[in-house]
């Protein structure tokens, strides 16, 4: 009986966090955005700023795992919300984010002082995402799809 408690708690988990954004499937819009305005970076490393990169997520993606470690917990990411933007120590880096699905992005080299925009498009029935470096305009891991 716990155990289908679980599963269906998980499982309204799940719904709501598809249905909270009724913008499409699993509740992203087509294309992701660069939000307004983002909460203060999560410091990953205790370097000083200036020698870290700034990473932020697409609006509707989260950033769930840097280099492994978890940093938004699995009940925020099934209702959407989660770390949005994070700070690094200059380096290679792996990210998963979750946009409904999870999002693994390998070994990326962000340099300090740089700012990277994790993005993406829904093209029905894939979903793309790169990495784009607004500093120097570029893109820096994947394939940007327009």
């Amino acid at each position: 009986m716990k155990k289908y408690l679980y599963v269906f708690a998980v499982s309204l988990l799940f719904i709501s966090g598809c249905a909270s954004n009724s913008s499409g499937l699993l509740g992203v819009k087509d294309d992701g955005e660069l939000k307004e305005q983002y909460e203060p970076p999560l410091a990953i490393d205790d370097a000083p700023i200036s020698e870290q990169a700034l990473i932020k997520a697409a609006d509707n993606l989260i950033i769930v795992k840097v280099d492994g470690e978890r940093y938004s917990n699995f009940a925020k990411v099934m209702i959407g919300q989660g770390v949005t933007s994070v700070r690094v120590r200059e380096g290679e880096h792996t990210i998963m984010g979750s946009l409904g699905v999870d999002l693994n992005i390998g070994r990326v080299y962000y340099k300090k002082g740089h700012e990277y925009f994790i993005d993406y498009a829904k093209r029905h029935p894939k979903i793309h995402y790169w990495v784009e470096d607004l500093t120097e305009n570029k893109i820096v891991y994947g394939k940007k799809i327009d």
